[in-house]
């Protein structure tokens, strides 16, 4: 697996991204915009209609919000040593917010195109539905920041897998990433490759810890410190694992 880099003191996934996604005349420019809007629009919307926002209002909010900060000289705001950038994000977005709500005026750029899907959008709106009143905005936020870094690492591990020709075994061993594999439970596909259980349950430990190594290189670009990697890992699966727990309705 890749390893995570620094330069000019900054995790290069994101002040490289912030970079390109300043001129977004070129296609790597937009390339650049909309793999940033992917990773952290569905959860700073989720946090705006937490907020009370409508759902046009908050797509308006995030699309503005992302273009002010891709215009060059907005990376200046970018400091890591504020801390994590989902909490960076948050803070920043509703300070921008605010700063329209006090200017009086809605931004629509790009014709108010979320640069998500729509049915991604639905998904966030039938989540909050579900959720009742009983979580907070920075709690939704938070797992909706989770459930996409978790998504980003598992994109990332199976595109490892495409590339070395073995897709379908990871088709096959991915099932088990993360649940619990009861005793027997590798024995139909043990015998379908003609190997013993204990073969397929080397193979599926193998690809959880390539799973947590995605998973830190999702995390250690949104963080100040790499010494911070694994206490944002912990409070990751925290925020999953609460979430799979919270009643419904």
């Amino acid at each position: 697996m890749r390893a995570p880099s620094t330069e000019a003191n900054f995790p290069p996934t994101l002040i490289s991204l912030v970079f390109a996604a300043a001129d977004r005349s070129t296609p790597e420019g937009e390339a650049a915009f909309a793999r940033i809007c992917r990773s952290y629009w569905p959860p700073l919307y989720a946090f705006l209609r937490r907020q009370g926002e409508a759902p046009a209002a908050a797509q308006d909010y995030v699309q503005g919000f992302f273009e002010e900060l891709t215009r060059k000289g907005s990376i200046s705001q970018m400091n890591p040593e504020r801390g994590r950038f989902r909490t960076f994000l948050r803070t920043a977005i509703w300070n921008f917010v605010l700063n329209q709500k006090r200017s009086e005026r809605t931004l629509r750029r790009g014709g108010s195109r979320p640069h998500v899907s729509v049915d991604e959008l639905a998904g966030v709106e039938a989540e909050l539905a579900s959720l009742g009143d009983a979580v907070t905005a920075d709690e939704i936020h938070d797992r909706r920041w989770a459930d996409n870094l978790v998504s980003e690492a598992h994109a990332e591990l199976r595109q490892s897998y495409v590339r070395a020709g073995q897709e379908t075994e990871f088709s096959e061993l991915s099932v088990w990433l993360v649940k619990p594999s009861a005793a027997g439970a590798y024995a139909e596909l043990a015998k379908a490759r003609g190997v013993t259980e204990n073969a397929i349950a080397a193979a599926v430990k193998r690809l959880r810890l390539e799973f947590r190594d995605c998973l830190r290189n999702q995390v250690l670009p949104t963080l100040g410190s790499p010494a911070d990697v694994d206490t944002e890992l912990k409070y990751l699966l925290s925020v999953l694992l609460e979430g799979q727990d919270r009643p419904r309705g």
